[in-house]
């Protein structure tokens, strides 16, 4: 049986509330200083997004020198190509497929890709958390689902430690993924130099009042991309587009208006202008959305009613 799970991918990037910064005057070879625009700027100036497949540049596991077992959840690295001041990521898909002997796992990454001139590529990293409960086989193969893509990685399990299902709480040392979750249905059995049950994120957004930082570097447990009460090495990297440091915390500061555009700079904070000419705020998990928004489908942010 075939399972999609949406997960949560975005540029890291400093705080910007639009991606590229539109010249106001023409000192710096922008707008005229007489209000008049350049014709031959236009394009340049009038920035739209169109979301696309992309191809990953880079394809890991996340600490190969850890011994997973089955239950556990099992987390990659990805590296999404993105160009400097234009794009930004979309939704990120992951569908797994079991097999006879190798269950098989898909992530398809889509990217926001600007209309301007853009920077140079750089790749951005992602992990990404593939629940224990989605695979059966002890040996798992993930590849790139994008159109041509071809990156592809094999992982081999060990048979799991216990069959239970009993509730561990945050923090506490477990056997299985549905151990965690039957204690909070965030969490996941993370296998490291010491497997607990931990909450995994690519940013704070996707954390807990109670564990608001998500760390990139080791925690207590020697976990990395994990949620923790700890805020050493806030904000340290800047905010991912749309939102702002506060209280040590990224968090969002996107005010959707929804409305009818031409250009990114028509749209209000956090947003991007659609190459369909509507404002949207870029999501891949409805964390990363602002107030009122409960939605995170096709990489943007809605509401329901």
């Amino acid at each position: 049986m075939k399972r999609a799970l949406l997960l949560s991918v975005i540029l890291i990037t400093s705080c910007r509330t639009r991606l590229i910064d539109v010249p106001i005057d023409g000192a710096d070879g922008g707008v005229p200083s007489d209000g008049s625009v350049a014709p031959d700027l236009l394009q340049t100036m009038c920035v739209t997004h169109t979301i696309a497949f992309v191809t990953l540049a880079s394809l890991d596991q996340v600490d190969p020198q850890i011994t997973l077992h089955a239950g556990e959840a099992v987390r990659v690295r990805i590296g999404v190509p993105l160009r400097t001041g234009c794009d930004t990521l979309g939704d990120v898909t992951v569908d797994a497929m079991p097999g006879n002997a190798t269950d098989f796992v898909r992530i398809s990454a889509r990217v926001w890709k600007g209309s301007a001139a853009c920077g140079p590529v750089q790749s951005v990293p992602r992990v990404i958390t593939i629940d224990g409960s989605m695979l059966g086989n002890l040996e798992l193969q993930v590849h790139d689902g994008a159109p041509g893509g071809t990156l592809a990685l094999q992982i081999t399990r060990q048979p799991p430690l216990s069959m239970s299902c009993a509730a561990i709480a945050l923090g506490l040392i477990c056997q299985n993924d549905c151990q965690c979750q039957k204690a909070d249905g965030r969490a996941h059995c993370v296998a490291g130099p010491i497997t607990v049950c931990t909450i995994p994120c690519n940013e704070d957004v996707d954390c807990p009042p109670e564990r608001q930082h998500c760390h990139q570097t080791p925690t207590d447990s020697g976990d990395t991309f994990v949620c923790d009460p700890d805020l050493e090495g806030c904000c340290a990297g800047g905010c991912p587009f749309g939102e702002a440091c506060t209280g040590c915390v990224c968090k969002s500061i996107a005010k959707p208006t929804s409305a009818g555009c031409m250009c990114d700079r028509d749209c209000g904070a956090g947003e991007l202008c659609s190459s369909d000419h509507g404002c949207f705020v870029p999501c891949t998990d409805v964390a990363e959305c602002a107030p009122g928004q409960n939605v995170c489908g096709g990489g943007e942010c809605s509401s329901t009613k």
